[in-house]
């Protein structure tokens, strides 16, 4: 297994509170810290951008959730 680094990861959600989107942040990290090793071959990426579409009434957790399965979902991929 590779290691995986991340250096740096930003997220634009339109009309939320600063601290609302520092938790978000910290969720997301939460949830790819356990899971940032991927298979045989290397991957680098300049850059993955992923769009989602809103899901009304989703809370914070959840949709820490999507970003991450996402993240993780575009470096499976790149790493083919």
């Amino acid at each position: 297994m590779s290691e995986t680094t991340i250096d740096r990861v930003a997220i634009r959600l339109p009309g939320s509170d600063p601290d609302l989107a520092r938790r978000l942040a910290q969720l997301v990290a939460e949830r790819l810290a356990g899971s940032l090793t991927l298979g045989a071959g290397e991957a680098a990426l300049e850059r993955l951008q992923i769009e989602l579409p809103e899901v009304r009434g989703e809370d914070v957790d959840a949709l820490a959730t999507r970003i991450a399965d996402r993240i993780m979902g575009g470096l499976v991929e790149a790493g083919k």
